[in-house]
């Protein structure tokens, strides 16, 4: 379910615009000037000069995944971002004496990255990928050098720092509106079950309902009201809710699947989750079998 926490298209454009403008500032810096007589920023020009040819690379890269993102190539540019997120961190880690010159262009991929994590198909989905991208927003705004670049013969602040700056407030509070919203429907699930339970199976549906009213897809919600409508004798109403409950369970389940191909390049589900969406699908296959759907 989209929130308005979500990153909009301007602000997507302007996070690509941002990163456009790091890497033409650092191509420009580097063309013009060996920084030589720059003492108070020789860390950063010592590790351009000891590796020019993979900073000039990085760069290229970072605007082909900007590329790749505007045009809407989604699978393309996340994983080049990925990748590069991983070979950079280890470089760095490899040889800290590149840190200040490959920070920056680290913060550039990692802000490509986070921002497809938002909007997505369900507010599991985007809850887990959230997660998934909180510690590269962290990690980058724990970067001494990324945090300032050359631009115009002058150093100033970097406009793709600001733009993780942003995205991670953003991200942390749409967390915060996730977490929030799940805990109280789950409270309503809980109270709708307990009703299931004593029999009181109208009272039960109509406490489901309540929560399928706030969010149309909660799963636990779907299940359940379609337990106490096969209880109360409605088989039709009790299949339609199992087969809702099946085919929205079915798709998250192979959207979360492709998101994490494209986060850690594998289809490994990770989570207890992950588990419980999968013995979902099962039980409302069975349900429906059961009732001959």
């Amino acid at each position: 379910m989209p929130s308005n926490l979500a990153l909009n298209d301007t602000h997507i454009t302007s996070i690509r615009q941002s990163i456009l403008e790091m890497v033409d500032g650092l191509k420009n810096a580097v063309s013009t000037s060996s920084g030589s007589g720059d003492s108070q920023n020789s860390a950063f020009w010592n590790a351009v000069n000891s590796a020019k040819s993979s900073f000039s690379a990085a760069l290229d890269t970072l605007r082909e995944a900007v590329g790749l993102h505007t045009m809407g190539n989604f699978h393309e540019s996340v994983g080049l971002s990925r990748d590069n997120v991983s070979r950079l961190e280890d470089m760095m880690l490899g040889d800290p004496s590149v840190s200040p010159a490959f920070e920056p262009i680290l913060s550039g991929f990692t802000a490509l990255k986070a921002v497809n994590y938002f909007s997505v198909m369900d507010e599991y989905v985007e809850e887990i990928l959230l997660k998934l991208a909180m510690p590269s927003l962290d990690n980058t705004l724990k970067l001494k050098y990324a945090q300032n670049i050359p631009m115009g013969g002058q150093w100033g602040k970097s406009p793709v720092y600001a733009q993780v700056e942003t995205i991670r407030a953003i991200a942390q509070e749409r967390l915060n509106e996730l977490s929030q919203a799940r805990r109280e429907r789950q409270k309503m699930v809980g109270k709708a079950w307990e009703q299931h339970r004593q029999s009181q199976n109208i009272d039960a549906i109509r406490a489901f309902e309540d929560v399928l009213a706030v969010k149309p897809n909660d799963v636990d919600a779907l299940y359940g009201k379609g337990l106490a409508q096969r209880a109360s004798g409605d088989k039709s109403g009790a299949t339609k809710s199992f087969q809702v409950a099946y085919d929205f369970v079915t798709k998250t389940t192979e959207a979360l699947q492709k998101a994490r191909i494209i986060e850690d390049g594998s289809n490994n589900l990770k989570t207890t989750e992950d588990d419980r969406y999968m013995m979902l699908a099962r039980m409302c296959r069975q349900r429906l079998d059961e009732l001959g759907a």
